[in-house]
């Protein structure tokens, strides 16, 4: 009966929670990573005269765009090795890719259960194989340490951007008040 009740207790409370929290380091990153494309964009369009607006689409926003447009401003190089941290390649190595399996295929399970009885190989020239096998369930204790980690980077990492906003905030205003001081125009904060 202990068993049962374990094996309930897993399903119904723990796995779900397990799912969302191996989850979402990648999506914090990627939320910091277009936050900070855009605002950087939107910056540079103020801060510098003849600014061409080639920002890409949404959908299009990556780290890249972030670099491009972050890249002026001397917070984004410390913000950008922050980010690099969050669900980095050793985070994916050390959750069995967690993130990228439960999207598109199966991952592995949490406590309980073995998944990837046959996995299909490319042996480059040697053409296609298959392997069989299993993994084993991720741990609560091998998880705890690594999601108590992201957690810390994630912090670290938003008061570097909260660093990277207020720069921009200042700039933006100072150049604003330097227009409207030129163009004799006072206006009441």
């Amino acid at each position: 009966m202990m068993i049962k009740k374990k094996h309930f207790m897993i399903n119904e409370f723990i796995s779900p929670i397990a799912t969302i929290s191996l989850n979402f380091p990648y999506v914090i990153r990627s939320r910091f990573i277009y936050s900070i494309a855009h605002l950087s964009h939107q910056a540079n369009q103020v801060k510098e005269e003849g600014w061409v607006d080639n920002f890409p689409i949404d959908k299009e926003v990556y780290f890249e765009a972030a670099n491009k447009y972050g890249q002026p401003w001397k917070e984004y190089k410390k913000l950008k090795l922050l980010l690099e941290k969050i669900a980095n390649r050793k985070y994916c190595t050390d959750t069995g890719d967690y993130r990228h399996s439960y999207n598109h295929r199966f991952s592995r399970r949490i406590e309980l259960g073995h998944t990837s009885f046959v996995t299909r190989i490319d042996n480059g020239n040697n053409g296609i194989s298959y392997g069989f096998g299993s993994q084993e369930p991720l741990m609560l204790k091998d998880i705890i340490p690594l999601l108590k980690n992201q957690h810390e980077l994630c912090l670290q990492t938003f008061t570097q951007y909260q660093a990277l906003v207020n720069t921009q905030s200042l700039e933006i205003n100072e150049i604003n008040k330097k227009y409207l001081e030129s163009n004799n125009l006072n206006i009441e904060t």
